[in-house]
C-alpha cells in the first residue's frame, strides 16, 4: 500500500510533467458544495458566484501565533 506522502509525490510528479508538456491539469475538489473557503482580507469577494462559499477572512493573526507549531507538525 502506498503511504499518503507517496501518493502526494506521485500526484506532484504528474502535475509537473503535464506543466512541462504545456498541458494544465486542475485538482479535483470533492464535495465542492460543502467546502468552506476563506477570503484573504475583509474586502468583498471579486467573484460573485463564490460569494456563499467565501465565508470569512483568513485569521492571519492566529496563523502567526501558531506558525512555529504548524511548521513543527508539518515537518514530522
Amino acid at each position: 500500500m502506498i503511504s499518503n506522502m507517496g501518493i502526494r509525490a506521485i500526484v506532484a510528479t504528474g502535475f509537473a510533467f503535464t506543466e512541462l508538456l504545456n498541458f494544465r491539469l486542475l485538482p479535483r475538489l470533492k464535495n465542492i458544495g460543502s467546502i468552506r473557503l476563506y477570503r484573504p482580507d475583509d474586502t468583498a469577494p471579486g467573484w460573485p458566484a463564490l460569494g456563499a462559499s467565501l465565508t470569512r477572512p483568513i485569521r492571519w493573526d492566529l496563523i502567526e501565533q501558531q506558525y512555529d507549531q504548524i511548521v513543527k507538525r508539518r515537518s514530522t
